[in-house]
């Protein structure tokens, strides 16, 4: 399964494909680099240690989620 995502420059819409574990990983990245290990550890403990977590409280997760959703932060545009 391939993403396609698009993005304008003026009237020109640029499309890129990425793979889905590529994408994945991305935001596994993302979401490792920003989240508070204390806070993960919070939360798994919360869950009775079902879970894995980032550490990202519902706020701070929407936002970084919409930055990735924008196309914006995927490795190849950087």
């Amino acid at each position: 399964m391939t993403f396609i995502w698009r993005q304008s420059e003026g009237r020109r819409f640029e499309v890129r494909r990425i793979e889905k574990m590529q994408y994945l990983q991305h935001v596994q990245y993302i979401f490792l680099e920003k989240g508070d290990p204390e806070t993960a550890q919070g939360q798994m403990r919360y869950m009775r240690n079902q879970f894995e977590f980032y550490g990202l409280k519902a706020g701070r997760w929407m936002e970084l989620s919409k930055e990735i959703f924008k196309g914006k932060r995927h490795p190849e545009w950087r």
